[in-house]
């Protein structure tokens, strides 16, 4: 008997535009992806990062900070 582990594909780059009320970084997906609203823990706004779903539903997604390409400039 096999065990197959599923490893996490790979997400695109996305900006982050703004902060929700629980402070997680707020994006969007492209059309291509979906187009759903990511919410992002760990993101802030202006970085560029790359995200790990958590939770999918129809039209958003919760998501977790898998990489950060471009830090935002008060980021300490």
């Amino acid at each position: 008997m096999s065990t197959e582990v599923r490893m996490p594909k790979a997400s695109p780059i996305v900006t982050i535009d703004s902060l929700d009320l629980e402070a997680q970084g707020v994006a969007r997906q492209s059309n291509e992806e979906g187009g759903k609203v990511l919410f992002i823990r760990g993101a802030l706004p202006t970085e560029q990062v790359t995200y790990t779903i958590t939770r999918e539903k129809a039209r958003f997604a919760k998501a977790k900070l898998h990489e950060l390409i471009k830090p935002a400039v008060y980021r300490t």
